[in-house]
Order: C-alpha cells, then structure tokens, then sequence
C-alpha cells in the first residue's frame, strides 16, 4: 500500500511503460487516479469492481478477518452477522450476512444488498427490491467441528454466488 504522510495531493499519477513494444517505440502513458487521503496516510483509491468482484472480495474477506466464525455463534433472526453495521462497511462491502432461525441445528443465512452498494448492478438491484431482499440464501450446520468451519463457509458461500448471480441475471 502506497503512504503520503507529508502532504495532500488530488491526484496520484503513475507512469507506466509498454517493455514489449520494440525499444525504438517505446512510450511511456501517465494514468491518473483520483484518490482520497485517509487520516493515517494511506490512500484510498476508488474502485470499481464488476459483480463477481464483488462477491469474491466479499467472500475473501470473511476468510482473511476469521469473521466466517461468526456464522458458528448464536444469532437472533434477522440480525446481521457480518460486517458490522457502520457506513464504512456497507460501502466497501457492499454485501451483508443476515441470520435466519436455526432448526436443529441448521442456520439459514441470506445474502442482503447494502443501501451504499455502489456496483452498478447491486444498485439497480436495491432500488427495484430495497435492501431486505434476499439475493441469495444457503444454511449452515452450526455444529461444524472447527477445524472443518473454514471449509463449510467457502462452499457455502460459493452456493450463495451462484444463486446471487442468477438472480442478477
């Protein structure tokens, strides 16, 4: 991750060079990126990401922050499970985990679009459907031994995406 902790700048540009064009031909390109400063110094770059981005940094994240363990734990009916509601996280994620009822053992947890989703498609999604539909729902044993949770979540999350993405269809 780049750092500025000198200065404030509005733009960042970097140059990047084309090392399989002939020598003779070479051209350098100046891309520049709008990007806003964070407190601590690091840069924030506005990005993008196409639907199944979006879900794959979604389901990436829960892997990388342990937050999949979550899912294990008790919660009521309706609540988020994860990310923890604050605007930060409903912009960068986009997604949310909600917790449906438990019957013997077994928790349905439904895929729910966030109202700050700037994906194109999620946004289309959240003004026809509104941000307590469902895109996808799956269940969970929550008995998983949890050595064998990690596992459970990614094939659960990979049903999820395949049921999010046909619904988006």
């Amino acid at each position: 991750m780049l750092s500025f902790r000198s200065f404030d700048v509005d733009y960042l540009t970097h140059i990047f060079r084309f090392p399989r064009l002939p020598p003779e031909s070479e051209q350098a390109v100046v891309l520049t990126f709008p990007f806003r400063a964070r407190a601590n110094g690091n840069l924030r770059f506005p990005v993008v990401l196409t639907m199944s981005k979006v879900l794959k940094s979604f389901g990436d994240w829960f892997l990388r922050t342990g937050a999949y363990k979550k899912l294990f734990k008790v919660q009521a009916p309706g609540n988020r499970i994860a990310p923890p509601k604050t605007d930060k996280n409903d912009e960068r994620h986009q997604l949310r985990l909600d917790a449906g009822e438990v019957v013997d053992g077994i928790k349905t947890v439904y895929l729910q679009v966030n109202s700050q989703a700037s994906n194109k498609t999620l946004k289309e999604w959240v003004g026809k459907n509104g941000t307590h539909e469902n895109l996808a729902a799956d269940s969970i044993d929550m008995n998983t031994p949890e050595q064998e949770q990690e596992k459970a979540f990614d094939e659960m999350m990979t049903r999820m995406k395949s049921k999010a993405k046909d619904k988006l269809k």
